[in-house]
């Protein structure tokens, strides 16, 4: 198992971190635990997990979307 801190901000909001735990064995427990633990905090709408964002809908249209980004602070085997 594996811990990892993670960091996310946006244009609004700068330094909120949370911490998630997974299984680097078993394929996509990683992005489903980042997944979901973003869908709780921030209420995404979708993961675009190669470049490290996650875009929320605020409301309608191109501009209701906010990106939100999100990096790797520290990783700890547990």
């Amino acid at each position: 198992m594996t811990r990892q801190i993670i960091k996310l901000s946006s244009y609004r909001v700068k330094g909120v971190t949370f911490t998630v735990e997974f299984d680097y064995d078993k394929p996509g427990d990683r992005r489903a635990k980042i997944g979901a633990a973003l869908k709780s905090i921030i209420g995404i709408h979708e993961l675009n997990y190669l470049s490290n964002q996650a875009i929320k809908i605020l409301g309608s249209g191109e501009s209701a979307r906010e990106v939100w980004s999100y990096e790797v602070v520290e990783t700890e085997d547990i």
